[in-house]
């Protein structure tokens, strides 16, 4: 039976399943592409997955909205809606022929009897040009304890990722082009990420025709597209330490106009390109060290410089590395940095560095964790920092780091040679609060002079960015307070706000 409409499915699913309907529409469209797709044309073959996997805490619907999806046979309802978990909707209202497998059954005291279950539930579904396969609680055969395990975990565990490759094996060959412009953006992307990011795409593609009044007019993927896949498209082997970087550029940035050009010149530049610096025998900067007192944007600033480099960004805190067994800090340092190499060209970011390697002889523990963590710290640092690694693409990594207590900090991680280039952005004067003032203006409607804008700069001494944006919050909180109805703030609002308000730095 040909597969249902998608908007008629999703209506089908979304009557016995409420409030996931965007996960509804998402799975839907990716059956829709490979039923129109994957099975017809050579050219898109490569671009069929090996399958959804759904996530989810226990009675949250998994297994329900699956079978949801996969069927729409009414005898088969209430067989399928007596599983105990969210996988079995989306199965209910296609006319796809679907088996559901409870992985918990599969294993058995007979030798080969769990690998012939696995085996014979893909072979089954392959005789069909189109069908759904659900693994209800996959995790049972396929978690990091089955595959450490010897014995039948481990040979189901291989059994399953060989029929995974064997559905997702093209037929004929086929190739993929990528634009220069994609893959400059698109850095510790394996062939595999690749072809999941192009399927993105595809899906875009097809839901964006599926929306065209016109259906004979044919969508081609531009570099617009790519780049809204790449929000929730990440590397594969990058997921211990990768971090949503948050949407802010150096524009969104306001009173540190100076600071911004002082990164550009001594970080950005040199980390594109380095032959000015080679050429002279020496390595450009690779460790940033950006310190002031709070609320100044450090964090910030070193977000913004992420999203400006356009590379791998990874966010550390201090509590992420620290541990209470002997030797798992060191390890957990160990291991940051070589996610970091791995996933080059990228930024390492260290939040509150201070908390991570204070000075060495300051620790009142016995086991003196914060000495060897400085230590394994210190050994890392030169491995990335030596002369003969200056020219090695596996060692592109840039090592930022922000903490307002720059002198807590062991001297040996901050000396020459290492965590070397310093910049301190202190609390902002009359004009870089104008400025701030100015900016935080352009999202929250204000009727204010720049004169009085200026007074108010004035009578802010002492306010940080993160203070006076607060202040600007507390006086759109007033004006709504004293008119449900206002659509601006005025300066009498800003002046209440400033009575009621104190800068974080003298509470």
């Amino acid at each position: 039976m040909p597969v249902p409409p998608c908007k008629e499915w999703c209506a089908s699913v979304q009557q016995d399943m409420g409030g996931v309907d965007d996960l509804v529409k998402d799975i839907v469209n990716q059956i829709s592409v490979l039923d129109r797709f994957g099975t017809q044309q050579p050219r898109t073959q490569g671009l069929r997955g090996k399958g959804t996997m759904l996530i989810g805490k226990p009675g949250t619907g998994k297994t329900a909205l699956a079978a949801a999806i996969a069927s729409q046979l009414k005898e088969k309802r209430d067989e399928v809606l007596d599983i105990n978990s969210l996988v079995c909707i989306i199965a209910e209202c296609s006319s796809l022929p679907y088996e559901v497998v409870n992985c918990p059954d599969v294993f058995r005291a007979e030798e080969g009897a769990s690998e012939a279950i696995i085996s014979r539930a893909f072979r089954g579904r392959a005789s069909n040009k189109l069908s759904i396969l659900i693994l209800d609680e996959v995790d049972m055969i396929a978690s990091h304890v089955a595959i450490k395990k010897a014995g039948v975990e481990a040979r189901t565990f291989s059994v399953l990722v060989d029929e995974l490759d064997r559905i997702n094996r093209p037929t004929s060959s086929h190739q993929i082009y990528v634009i220069g412009e994609v893959a400059q953006i698109t850095h510790s992307f394996v062939p595999a990420d690749l072809q999941n990011l192009c399927r993105q795409v595809v899906l875009m593609l097809v839901q964006q025709d599926a929306s065209c009044a016109d259906s004979t007019k044919q969508s081609f993927a531009q570099l617009h597209h790519f780049e809204s896949a790449l929000e929730f498209i990440k590397p594969s082997n990058f997921v211990e330490y990768k971090s949503q970087l948050p949407n802010i550029r150096f524009k969104d940035l306001f009173g540190i106009d100076n600071i911004i050009q002082q990164l550009k010149v001594s970080i950005i530049d040199p980390f594109r390109d380095r032959s000015s610096y080679l050429r002279l025998s020496i390595t450009p900067p690779r460790g940033l060290l950006i310190h002031g007192p709070p609320g100044v944007g450090k964090t910030a600033l070193c977000c913004a410089l992420g999203s400006e480099m356009g590379i791998n960004f990874m966010l550390v805190e201090g509590s992420q590395v620290r541990s209470k067994i002997v030797g798992e800090s060191e390890k957990n340092v160990a291991k940051m940095f070589s996610q970091a190499r791995a996933n080059s060209p990228c930024i390492l970011f260290i939040d509150q560095l201070d908390a991570l390697v204070p000075k060495r002889g300051t620790s009142s523990s016995s086991e003196n964790t914060s000495d060897r963590i400085v230590t394994g710290f210190l050994t890392e640092l030169d491995g990335f920092f030596t002369k003969s690694s200056a020219g090695d693409p596996s060692n592109d990594v840039l090592i930022v780091a922000a903490t307002n207590r720059p002198q807590v900090i062991d001297p040996a991680i901050i000396r020459p040679g290492r965590i070397d280039e310093h910049i301190s952005i202190p609390i902002p004067g009359a004009l870089e609060r104008k400025e701030i003032l100015q900016g935080l203006s352009a999202n929250i409607p204000m009727s204010i002079g720049a004169d009085d804008l200026a007074q108010l700069a004035e009578r802010l001494e002492g306010w940080t960015g993160s203070d006076i944006d607060n202040l600007c919050r507390e006086a759109a909180l007033i004006a709504l307070r004293e008119d449900i109805e206002s659509d601006k703030v005025l300066l009498k609002h800003m002046i209440q706000a400033i009575e009621v308000d104190r800068p974080a730095m003298v509470r």
